[in-house]
């Protein structure tokens, strides 16, 4: 394998985000361009950038009563250079090209080759694996049926008007993940009912940001600058306009009590 990354680092235990060559990096534009001209990824992939965002993924949901989601574990480990050649493959992409497309994006570690976290082609190649896969297979018929999925890179969330329904599609989910070489997590997947927790808010009839989310969020307010306040509450107010509201004014008066205790 050619040497296409500068260094790695540990973000979480076992989790490393790989730093590419500028060579890698160069090579990794201008692969989305040619691959984005060749295929057009299925829509219910919300991470892509005209998709909207994990917020976007949840929002279709909130019409909903019962709600699923299936997390996939070491996602970008699990997407091998075989993989990534046969899915080139199916996009019209020469046998020839499409292997040395594979080698030039996957890095080998401990004999094991596969695409990494933090190149510029990586997701888009990840989204084109899992569309390709008896998974995305899955998930486009699911659809079909009348159940709501979409899926925010390792992500997938689903609901239904009837419960029966979504826990069969849970499993469907799940099974297809397996079958394609992806492993649901048993800890952070959760199964159907009338509530979920997904990116730091709880989904039911409405999105919530969960207590501890919204505890940081207070915390890095009562150090930020008045850009970043907007920023913070702004994403606040397109989760949930209430919780933004306190927020605002709970930093309001501790920012109120502090300058009185100085005064």
């Amino acid at each position: 394998m050619i040497r296409n990354y500068e260094l790695r680092f540990e973000i979480k235990p076992g989790k490393f985000v790989y730093v590419p060559t500028d060579n890698c990096r160069a090579y990794g534009n201008r692969l989305n361009k040619k691959l984005l001209s060749r295929w057009t990824p299925d829509l219910y992939f919300y991470h892509l950038a005209k998709a909207g965002g994990h917020i976007a993924a949840m929002r279709p949901h909130l019409n909903l009563p019962f709600h699923a989601s299936v997390d996939l574990t070491k996602f970008f480990n699990s997407v091998s250079r075989t993989r990534v050649h046969r899915a080139l493959r199916k996009i019209g992409i020469s046998n020839r090209e499409a292997f040395d497309i594979a080698t030039e994006c996957c890095v080998e570690v401990d004999g094991r080759k596969f695409l990494p976290y933090g190149f510029p082609q990586s997701m888009l190649l990840a989204t084109l694996v899992f569309e390709k896969s008896a998974l995305g297979k899955e998930v486009r018929q699911l659809r079909a049926e009348g159940v709501f999925v979409s899926v925010y890179v390792d992500d997938i969330l689903l609901s239904a008007t009837d419960l029966q329904i979504l826990r069969a599609a849970y499993d469907r989910i799940v099974q297809s993940a397996e079958t394609s070489g992806f492993e649901a997590s048993h800890e952070k997947s959760e199964e159907p009912g009338n509530e979920i927790c997904s990116f730091n808010c709880s989904i039911s009839d409405r999105m919530i940001i969960i207590a501890e989310r919204m505890d940081r969020f207070r915390l890095q307010l009562s150090e930020a600058s008045d850009f970043s306040r907007e920023a913070i509450l702004r994403y606040v107010s397109v989760v949930n306009v209430d919780q933004a509201d306190q927020l605002a004014k709970s930093t309001q008066t501790s920012n109120s009590s502090t300058n009185l205790a100085f005064s």
